[in-house]
C-alpha cells in the first residue's frame, strides 16, 4: 500500500493485476481496518474480494489479541472498528486462519503457513521466460523430487521407529520449571517459570529453524523472561535445565543437534 499513497480506482486495477500473477494470496490483520474508498470499503477488503473471486489460494494470519494492543495500532477512526470486526469474521469463514499475538509466531505462522499451502495447492509458480526449463530438466527434476519423496517416508518411518525406543518423555503439554536468575533493584534473586515443553517449542523453535549454537536457548528463553518482566535484567537460565530443553527436543525428533567446525576453526555444537 506504500507505493499507492493516493490510491484510486484506476491503481486498483493495477492490484488486481498483480493479484492475477500470484499463486497465493497472503492476508495478515492486526489491529487497523486501513484506508477506504468512497463507498467506505477498505483497499485491503477489496483485495481479499478479488483474490477470492480469482480463484487464488488464501493465507489469512489473525491477530488473536488486538484488545491488548496500545492505542496508537488502532484506526483513528472509531467507527471503522465494526467494519474490521465484521472483515475479520469474512476472513474467517469457510477457511483455516491461523492466529498470531508477536512477531516471533507470526514468523511461524508465515513459514508454516506457506509450506502447507504450497504442499496442499501447488502452484505454477514463476519463471523468466529466456529461462524456461526443457523437457530432459523436469524429467531429471521428477527424478530427483522422487527420490526426494522416497527419503522423507523412509526418514518420517525412522523417526516413529526410534520414539517408540523412548519411553517416559513428558508430551508437548506436560510443564517443565525453567529455573533462573535476575537482577531487581540491584540484588540477585532465583525463580522458576513453569512452562509447557509446546510452549518451550514456540519460543525457541523459530529462533532456531536454521542452524544456530546451543547456548541460542538460554538466551531465547531469557529474552522471553525479559518480556514478562522488564524490570528484571541480567536474566541467566540455568545451564542444567538448558540442556535438559536441548536433550529432551533431540530425544523427540524435533531438534538435531551436530557438532561443526567454527569460524575461529573450533568445534561448535550447532541445533537446528
Amino acid at each position: 500500500m506504500e507505493a499507492f499513497p493516493a490510491i484510486d480506482m484506476e491503481q486498483f486495477e493495477y492490484i488486481k493485476k498483480v493479484i492475477d500473477e500470484c499463486d497465493y494470496y497472503l492476508l495478515i490483520i492486526g489491529a487497523r481496518y486501513g484506508s477506504v474508498d468512497k463507498e467506505g470499503v477498505s483497499y485491503t477488503e477489496r483485495e481479499f474480494d478479488y483474490a477470492r473471486s480469482a480463484g487464488k489460494t488464501v493465507i489469512a494470519l489473525v491477530h488473536s489479541g488486538i484488545e491488548n494492543l496500545p492505542m496508537k495500532n488502532f484506526d483513528a477512526d472509531p467507527s471503522l472498528k465494526a467494519k474490521l470486526d465484521a472483515f475479520r469474521e469474512k476472513v474467517k469463514t469457510g477457511r483455516m486462519v491461523r492466529h498470531w499475538d508477536n512477531r516471533d509466531a507470526l514468523i511461524a505462522a508465515i513459514m508454516q503457513a506457506i509450506v502447507r499451502a504450497i504442499s496442499t495447492y501447488p502452484a505454477a509458480g514463476w519463471i523468466r521466460g529466456d529461462a524456461a526449463a526443457s523437457a530432459e530438466v523436469m524429467q531429471q527434476f521428477i527424478q530427483l523430487r522422487t527420490a526426494y519423496d522416497e527419503l522423507v517416508g523412509t526418514h518420517n518411518a525412522l523417526l516413529i521407529e526410534n520414539s517408540r525406543k523412548l519411553d517416559g518423555l513428558a508430551s508437548l503439554d506436560d510443564t517443565f520449571a525453567v529455573r533462573y536468575v535476575y537482577t531487581m533493584n540491584e540484588s540477585q534473586r532465583g525463580a522458576e517459570l513453569k512452562i509447557t515443553w509446546g510452549e518451550i517449542l514456540r519460543i525457541i523453535g523459530p529462533k532456531v529453524y536454521g542452524p544456530s549454537i546451543a547456548s541460542a536457548i538460554r538466551d531465547h528463553i531469557a529474552q522471553y523472561v525479559f518480556e514478562l518482566n522488564r524490570k528484571a535484567y541480567n536474566i541467566s537460565i540455568r545451564g542444567m535445565d538448558a540442556d535438559q530443553i536441548k536433550i529432551h527436543f533431540a530425544a523427540l525428533g524435533i531438534l538435531k543437534i551436530e557438532l561443526a567446525t567454527s569460524n575461529s576453526g573450533g568445534i561448535q555444537e550447532y541445533i537446528s
